[in-house]
């Protein structure tokens, strides 16, 4: 598959872009109250670093700031100290503002508000009066969301057309494609390519209507965030055949993680482990024709680095390859603030990609003896890091075994690292699992040294190191590691 999904490179400028902001002004009164309001929040819903503060004085407040074009805001009061909190509702409170003068006054309770001065505002309550008429009269909800759909194509250069334009976009949970499965119960090697797949924007309706809108509400905030809901909705529909057998596959897989029946507890143990193979194999044309395929023909896409970290996996299965397609990017999105944080992350990732010396370190044995990596040198060690309390890992350990029990004469070993932090749950597992070979931990958690300077932030995770100290593979689940020490290890 030629994957060639192209971003709107007209009506969307890639990241670097940014519309001119224009200031704002919030004026608002309160009367007749009948709890003491002492201040005000205020926060914007398309960016989180935009949120405001003000004192209320003399039954009023003033807040002031910028914005790029009309954007929901989150408002809420911050009432006096000697109010029962307990006894107040959970206000959440929505206004739509732009830049200019908005008025708003409260009257009674803050939740009781009027504004005016803001188009937005205005707009969106004459869309809701439309809604209301709908429900009044029964109507389903895909009625309903038909009325989004027609509002923006009657009126397109509505203030709130972005935000209808949401909701007429946003699937019904009934409609989703994917199961609600917990990420506990599926292998971690899993989660970044399963959990990518949102199915919430139906991306395919919504395009044609976004090219509708005139260009400022295009390249506001909310339009730009949008945009990314667009492009990740497109993904979707690109991925769509292979999530739906990923998806039958995690549902298969955490039936049997959930289940508790200790005599099916060994053959559940085997059954998750035979899934994530068949699992793997499943998300290769995902990452590779879908992903990657996205990024060589969309350098400069707003959701590049987004596309990337779902590539690459928690753990960077092969931060080689994502250095490629990171250095293919346009440099602004490689110089943002989230490209930043993926090319040092990416850096360290590389410190252990395939060709490069194991990172030495020492840790504690069972005994309490120290045990260093370099004492391991001239054999094949599979450094392993894993938990007691860690399912997926406990699912790959008979697979360790065997690899263990078949290499252990032929100049091979095993050295496993537990992120355990109670030393008898440790033991337990090791006994439980029958580990016959040097096992360490600092008992630090997620905290332990030697995981750190791995970069392991995600278990099971693995690294197949050669007798000259030089990992040589890493990532291997279920039958890998027998075959690449069958590749490595002649008879």
């Amino acid at each position: 598959m030629n994957l060639k999904i192209t971003i709107m490179a007209i009506l969307l400028p890639g990241i670097g872009f940014c519309q001119q902001a224009g200031r704002f002004t919030l004026s608002g009164e309160l009367g007749n109250m009948k709890l003491p309001v002492a201040g005000v929040y205020l926060k914007s819903m398309e960016d989180n670093n935009k949120t405001y503060q003000a004192v209320v004085r003399n039954g009023r407040y003033f807040i002031q700031g910028t914005l790029d074009g009309p954007t929901e805001m989150n408002i809420l009061p911050i009432y006096d100290k000697q109010v029962d909190r307990t006894k107040l509702d959970n206000e959440v409170l929505f206004i739509y503002l732009e830049p200019g003068n908005t008025k708003i006054k409260h009257t009674g309770s803050f939740r009781n508000m009027t504004l005016t001065g803001s188009p937005a505002e205005a707009a969106h309550e004459k869309l809701g009066a439309l809604i209301k008429e709908k429900e009044a009269a029964y109507a389903s909800g895909q009625e309903i969301k038909e009325v989004y759909g027609d509002y923006v194509k009657a009126h397109p250069e509505s203030p709130i057309a972005v935000y209808a334009l949401k909701r007429y976009a946003e699937k019904d949970h009934e409609d989703k494609e994917m199961s609600a499965v917990s990420p506990r119960d599926m292998p971690f090697s899993m989660e970044s390519i399963y959990l990518a797949y949102s199915g919430r924007t139906d991306a395919a309706r919504v395009l044609p209507l976004f090219h509708l809108l005139p260009a400022p509400l295009q390249q506001s905030t909310a339009g730009r965030n949008f945009a990314r809901d667009i492009e990740w909705g497109r993904l979707d529909i690109a991925a769509k055949p292979y999530m739906t057998r990923l998806d039958s596959l995690v549902k298969l897989y955490a039936v049997a993680h959930k289940d508790s029946n200790a005599q099916r507890k060994d053959s559940n143990i085997r059954r998750m482990a035979e899934l994530e193979g068949q699992m793997k194999e499943t998300a290769l044309p995902i990452r590779e024709e879908i992903y990657a395929g996205y990024l060589k023909n969309n350098p400069r896409s707003p959701v590049a680095i987004g596309v990337l970290e779902w590539y690459s996996g928690p753990n960077f299965s092969d931060p080689a390859r994502s250095a490629e397609l990171f250095n293919a990017l346009d440099s602004p999105v490689r110089q943002s603030p989230e490209g930043k944080k993926f090319g040092q992350r990416l850096e360290l990732a590389l410190r252990t990609a395939i060709g490069q010396p194991a990172p030495l370190f020492t840790q504690t044995d069972t005994a309490g003896n120290p045990v260093s990596l370099q004492s391991f040198r001239g054999k094949y060690v599979f450094l392993d890091f894993w938990a007691s309390w860690c399912m997926p890992c406990r699912a790959e350990n008979p697979n360790v075994v065997a690899a263990y029990d078949r290499y252990k004469d032929r100049n091979f070993t095993v050295l496993s690292v537990s992120l355990d932090k109670d030393k008898q749950k440790w033991l337990d597992a090791i006994y439980k699992d029958q580990l016959n070979w040097t096992q360490v931990s600092d008992l630090k958690y997620w905290k332990n040294e030697a995981a750190v300077l791995y970069q392991v932030i995600g278990i099971p995770n693995n690294f197949l190191i050669a007798p000259d100290g030089t990992i040589v593979a890493k990532d291997l689940h279920g039958n890998d590691l027998q075959e690449k020490l069958a590749e490595l290890i002649r008879e």
